[in-house]
């Protein structure tokens, strides 16, 4: 592992045995996860929202490497953002 410098990378947990709280949703997220590996779920994504710094991108990273599945990121807050502007701007129409 790369030498870092941000304190909250160098000890971020590795292992969701090292995080505390948020327990409801982290069994979700597990649950979610072990149905992949009957095949695809029921539900075929999951969004982790919050403010910055709950922990999302934590748990998601700790419980990906407990399972010893690759960890990627994706950020699309601005199509998201445009996406659910369009939404609700079609809800505005149909009024």
């Amino acid at each position: 592992m790369p030498e870092v410098d941000d304190w909250t990378e160098r000890y971020r947990p590795t292992s969701e045995y090292q995080l505390e709280g948020n327990d409801k949703q982290r069994q979700t997220i597990r649950k979610w996860l072990k149905e992949w590996e009957n095949g695809m779920p029921k539900k075929k994504g999951i969004l982790l929202i919050g403010p910055p710094g709950v922990g999302k991108t934590t748990i998601a990273r700790a419980i990906a490497a407990d399972l010893d599945w690759k960890f990627e990121e994706q950020q699309h807050k601005e199509q998201l953002i445009d996406h659910c502007s369009t939404i609700q701007q079609n809800q505005i129409r149909k009024l």
